[in-house]
């Protein structure tokens, strides 16, 4: 699980996929509405599919009452580089996610 902001993302069904081609995943986003209640959007995407990805942004944008923009931009945090992930997922070391990977430090650079 990531947090971006008050926002906690979760993706699913990295490793499954066989070819960096083709990233189908699960991803929940989890966070507070306007009116400070719950609110999460999960959905099936193929990342390689911009349709796919807005798609998400938008709806999820919706059910969190926040901007699109701010949920596609966490998009390209959350999945940073796809070919990265893919070979990170595979290589049987453990979760993409992991501090110490190297696609993580460019995403996250230690301030």
């Amino acid at each position: 699980m990531i947090w971006l902001g008050d926002r906690e993302y979760r993706v699913r069904g990295l490793a499954q996929n066989t070819s960096p081609k083709m990233l189908k995943v699960n991803l929940r986003v989890l966070g507070s509405n306007a009116h400070g209640d719950m609110a999460l959007h999960v959905d099936t995407l193929e990342m390689s599919s911009s349709r796919q990805r807005m798609a998400f942004s938008k709806q999820a944008a919706e059910e969190l009452h926040c901007k699109e923009s701010v949920i596609h931009g966490d998009l390209g945090k959350v999945l940073i580089d796809k070919d990265r992930a893919w070979k990170s997922a595979t290589h049987g070391r453990g979760p993409w996610w992991n501090g110490g990977a190297t696609h993580m430090n460019h995403a996250y650079p230690k301030k």
